[in-house]
């Protein structure tokens, strides 16, 4: 009794090519876009989002002290 025949493993197929990496001017464009982008759009919300109250102020009391837990 002999060794058995062992078949030859077939080659393994090729990977496919990596794509190419972003050019530095592209990818520095793009950020650039992206901050001036950031920008406006920050401009245009602008001050008015801030502001919680309406022009008359706000309608509710004050509150002049606040309950602790060692007393009032």
């Amino acid at each position: 009794m002999g060794m058995p025949d062992i078949p030859e493993m077939p080659p393994l197929p090729e990977p496919p090519p990596l794509p190419m990496p972003p050019k530095m001017e592209e990818t520095e464009e793009k950020r650039r876009k992206t901050y001036l982008q950031e920008l406006i759009d920050l401009r245009r919300k602008g001050r008015p989002s801030t502001v919680l109250t309406g022009g008359i102020g706000l309608t509710t009391p004050a509150p002049l002290f606040k309950h602790t837990l060692l007393g009032e």
